[in-house]
């Protein structure tokens, strides 16, 4: 989207160029231009919304981005996959190096409003596939400290959903932030999630290993601090 300034004379001043989650101020030399800044960015803010979309990090040293799907550990009790859990999702994760995957098809009994997935449920899986998306570049399981949800658009029960999340930013090995998305079979947005999360001691980890199913170890470096 393109904005102008009501203030610039003669057709200067301020442009705005604009995408969602996005906002670029490019000012032209002009007479008005302290008042076209100010008018420009609030006509901008007064369309755009604030949920800020992070940038993924860039492909690095250490990646391991090798472009196959590889499935993920999971566990015996845990709620979102433990194999185990009576109640639990029993999802399955998996990656391709950088970003983690799973899909989730809502069932009757997991709806909140009538005909409408709980948005408990929905931040619950987003939270668990942006933990393994920690742990894939930086070897490290983390709790999660912050989680934000946007929810864009109703899910329903039965409707086949795809889940992907990434690290978005890694803060000396003391706070991870990562992104999620929830998306349905056509590709439409349906939730999307920010989270900061706190690595897990090493000593703590090891204690984990118990209830895990597949090899930890080719993920998650294990050894005492």
């Amino acid at each position: 989207m393109l904005f102008r300034s009501p203030s610039c004379r003669a057709g200067e001043g301020a442009l705005v160029v604009a995408a969602p989650g996005v906002v670029i101020y490019a000012f032209q030399r002009c007479t008005a231009q302290l008042r076209c800044q100010v008018i420009a960015r609030r006509m901008v803010e007064a369309r755009i919304p604030k949920f800020r979309v992070p940038v993924p990090l860039r492909k690095g040293r250490g990646s391991g981005i090798n472009n196959r799907m590889q499935p993920l550990p999971h566990t015996r009790s845990c709620f979102v996959c433990g194999e185990a859990n009576p109640l639990g999702l029993r999802l399955r994760m998996e990656t391709d190096g950088r970003k983690v995957f799973t899909r989730w098809t809502p069932a009757a009994e997991h709806i909140g409003f009538q005909d409408t997935v709980h948005g408990g449920l929905i931040s619950t899986v987003l939270d668990e596939v942006m933990v393994w998306a920690c742990a894939i570049p930086t070897r490290r399981f983390a709790y999660c400290a912050e989680l934000t949800v946007r929810f864009r658009q109703p899910i329903r029960p039965g409707m086949e959903t795809r889940i992907e999340s990434e690290l978005t930013r890694n803060l000396r090995d003391r706070i991870y932030e990562a992104w999620a998305t929830v998306r349905d079979a056509e590709g439409h947005e349906l939730a999307v999630a920010t989270g900061k999360y706190r690595p897990i001691p090493n000593q703590a980890t090891e204690a984990l290993l118990a209830d895990v199913v597949g090899d930890m170890a080719r993920w998650i470096d294990i050894r005492k601090e």
